[in-house]
């Protein structure tokens, strides 16, 4: 990785759920965050804001939210689950390694 500025780390960053709508990164906590794609490039978000990631899965600004959760009707399936657990909609596999 090439040298970068060093940034002080607040922590820890939040990430907050918005009721049927997108993960929240607050302004404060964006210079903190890296997103990198599949392929290892960097995504840059818009700046001077926080950041939007999409959960309902029809953004045409994957991962950013685009705000289609409005138009599509995206509902919160089911509440957020404790760390460790996966699956549908029950959520009540056991995370594995991996997962």
């Amino acid at each position: 990785m090439p040298d970068e500025p060093s940034i002080p780390r607040r922590s820890p960053i939040t990430i907050r759920v918005k009721q049927n709508g997108p993960y929240l990164i607050e302004l404060a906590d964006v210079p903190h965050v890296r997103i990198v794609d599949t392929a290892g490039r960097e995504l840059t978000p818009e700046p001077g804001r926080s950041i939007a990631l999409c959960r309902c899965g029809g953004s045409a600004t994957k991962p950013f939210c685009d705000k289609s959760h409005r138009q599509i009707g995206f509902c919160d399936p089911t509440p957020a689950r404790e760390p460790g657990w996966v699956g549908g909609a029950g959520g009540t596999e056991p995370a594995r390694d991996g997962a």
